[in-house]
């Protein structure tokens, strides 16, 4: 029975050798373009080696893909589009009427052509305080989490709002395994030590609260 770390090292190495593919590369084209040795990249493709982040950023530049995907941390293949500024409609607040774990009730003010221009319901939407370590860089503790609370099962990749067992807000990238009948669970930090596949059935010892819509790191 293959470790989570194979599947993983399998999917990543899928992911670059069709990326690579999809881009009229050769595995030379890339060694070339990306200063990381042949044999190196062969193994990647293989699934024999997890590469770096660093290395799977610059791959990820070179086939012009996010690294996020590359990673399995995303199943959005493609890069988003740069998307002209909506006018401006006003501004609507955002409230926490959730829990907060800092015990603060949180606020952020967000444009309403924003939230139209992704076709978001600004009454479905809350935001907390971020007190999970894990999810660094991507999510500072104390950053400011917007949470669409209309998605309440884990359906599509996205990084998730999640109350566990204990009755603790986490937050954690998730994605469903094709074909697998799991659900993995990942963090920012440490993810090799914290990335866990857990069956369809054993999901619901999470509540979800929601899918996390929009980030504000503050320095």
């Amino acid at each position: 029975m293959k470790s989570n770390d194979d599947k993983i090292k399998r999917e990543i190495g899928l992911r670059i050798q069709t990326l690579r593919k999809q881009s009229g590369m050769t595995a030379a084209d890339l060694q070339s373009a990306t200063g990381i040795g042949l044999s190196t990249l062969q193994n990647y493709e293989a699934g024999l080696r997890h590469p770096p982040i660093k290395v799977i950023q610059k791959i990820a530049k070179v086939l012009k893909a996010p690294a996020a995907y590359i990673a399995c941390l995303s199943d959005e293949q493609f890069q988003p589009e740069k998307c002209e500024s909506p006018a401006l409609s006003g501004l609507v607040t955002i409230d926490n009427d959730l829990a907060s774990p800092a015990g603060t009730k949180a606020s952020l003010a967000i444009d309403r052509g924003i939230l139209k221009s992704r076709d978001i319901n600004p009454s479905n939407l809350s935001v907390i305080y971020s007190q999970d370590e894990l999810m660094a860089p991507t999510i500072q503790p104390g950053s400011q989490v917007v949470i669409d609370k209309s998605v309440n099962a884990i359906t599509n990749t996205g990084i998730y709002a999640l109350e566990d067992e204990h009755g603790s807000t986490i937050l954690r990238h998730c994605r469903v395994v094709p074909g697998d009948n799991t659900v993995m669970l990942s963090t920012q930090r440490e993810a090799k030590e914290n990335t866990d596949f857990i069956p369809l059935e054993d999901i619901s010892r999470y509540r979800v609260i929601g899918r996390v819509v929009s980030v504000v790191n503050w320095l």
